[in-house]
C-alpha cells in the first residue's frame, strides 16, 4: 500500500489514517482533517485509510487569501471538490494578515503598540532586507 514506507523521522500516510481511523472508531472524534498539505497529501491519506478501510479526512485546512491562491494552482482544489474526493476545504488567513495589520498599525497612534510590533516583526518575515515603505492594501467592496 501507498504510504506505508516512510523516510527517517516522518510518519507515513498509513500511520496517521490508522491512529486518526481508530479514534473515529472509538467514538472519540467523528472525523479528521489535514492542515497546510497539498493534494499529494490528501490524496495519499485518503488511499492509505481506504485500503484500511477506514474513514478519511474529512477536511483541509489551508493558506488560502487575497494574495495566496496556491491551492488552486497545486491542484488541491480541485482534488477535495465534491465531484471529486468531496473533502471539505477551510481556508484560514483570508485577508491576507501582514497586509491587514499593516492598516490597522497605521490607523494606531501609539507606535510603541503590540500591533506596531506585530507589523515590524511581519515586514522582517516577509522582507529579510526590510524596506521602510508602508504595505498597503485597499479593498473596494
Amino acid at each position: 500500500m501507498q504510504g506505508e514506507v516512510s523516510q527517517s523521522g516522518t510518519t507515513s500516510f498509513a500511520e496517521i489514517a490508522e491512529a486518526m481511523g481508530s479514534l473515529v472508531q472509538q467514538g472519540k472524534i467523528r472525523g479528521w482533517g489535514m492542515c497546510n498539505d497539498n493534494a499529494y497529501g490528501l490524496m495519499g491519506s485518503l488511499g492509505a485509510a481506504r485500503a484500511l478501510g477506514l474513514e478519511g479526512p474529512c477536511v483541509m485546512q489551508n493558506d488560502y487569501s487575497l494574495i495566496n491562491r496556491r491551492v488552486e494552482e497545486n491542484g488541491l482544489s480541485e482534488a477535495s471538490a465534491p465531484w471529486n474526493e468531496d473533502v471539505g476545504f477551510m481556508g484560514y488567513n483570508a485577508l491576507a494578515g501582514i497586509a491587514i495589520v499593516s492598516i490597522a498599525a497605521e490607523s494606531t497612534a501609539v507606535g510603541s503598540s503590540r500591533l506596531h510590533e506585530v507589523q515590524r516583526a511581519g515586514r522582517r518575515a516577509a522582507h529579510p532586507n526590510p524596506d521602510p515603505s508602508p504595505i498597503t492594501l485597499t479593498l473596494t467592496l
